[in-house]
């Protein structure tokens, strides 16, 4: 089965660009652009999907769409899961990152602590 992603025809609907709908959920417009391009679920986490929905003025399930007869839904081979699965870690990891930077950043405003990010000071 094949969850379908809808966002770029709602997005459409709804007069959005990439720019647009970037500004209006906060999230990177990169990530804006690559979901626009995508015909499948990509992998989100539930900030990402609430930010979509506020900003679209929908349901999860305006954006999601489960397609049982999508014979494509499965993976079309070993290389084309591996693929996937390594779009959902670098996914991840990207937030994660974004964390990581945020509590320095706030960490470095506050003047509490001397943090050197690469921990190139030996």
């Amino acid at each position: 089965m094949a969850i379908l992603w809808h966002l770029p025809g709602l997005a459409r609907d709804r007069g959005f660009s990439a720019e647009s709908l970037a500004q209006t959920t906060g999230l990177p417009i990169a990530l804006i652009e690559g979901w626009l391009q995508q015909t499948f679920m990509p992998p989100l986490t539930a900030h990402e999907l609430d930010r979509l929905c506020q900003a679209l003025n929908c349901q999860p399930g305006d954006l999601l769409v489960a397609d049982a007869s999508d014979p494509s839904a499965d993976c079309g081979g070993e290389q084309t899961c591996l693929d996937s699965l390594l779009d959902a870690k670098l996914h991840i990891f990207h937030e994660e990152m974004n964390e990581h930077l945020t509590r320095l950043q706030i960490l470095g405003n506050e003047g509490t602590a001397e943090i050197d990010p690469v921990g190139s000071s030996a």
